[in-house]
């Protein structure tokens, strides 16, 4: 069984060979963070590929990343979403939240500005 820490030493490797070349140090750490808490917590439906589960469990992966993707992301990690097999909330903190978000959103592909913490929110 791979271990955690080699999980995440091949993601920084990865990291440091596709998008992660635009991020800065702090980014850099901050999406292997948001990487630990996808493996601990999304692997399971999205893949590790993040492009979902036969049609069961959507992709993460977007041409584009807008807006209305980060919020409804937010907003289905806190809330998760109704219905017989929808997503159950997630219980991470408002931190967690930010980093794995903000990983789902420069992996595979994907090209986003970062989100940040808010102030208010660190708190929590």
């Amino acid at each position: 069984m791979i271990s955690k820490l080699k999980i995440t030493m091949l993601g920084l490797c990865l990291c440091g060979m596709s998008a992660c070349s635009r991020l800065s140090d702090e980014q850099q750490l901050e999406w292997a963070r948001g990487q630990e808490v996808y493996l601990a917590n999304c692997l399971s439906c999205h893949g590790a590929d993040g492009k979902g589960l036969g049609g069961t469990y959507p992709s993460l992966t977007r041409a584009s990343i807008t807006p209305d993707f980060t919020a409804r992301a937010k907003y289905l990690i806190e809330k998760g979403s109704p219905g017989e097999g929808g997503m159950l909330p997630i219980p991470i903190s408002k931190k967690e939240m930010i980093e794995v978000v903000n990983y789902i959103q420069n992996a595979w592909g994907n090209e986003a500005d970062f989100e940040t913490l808010s102030p208010q929110l660190s708190k929590n």
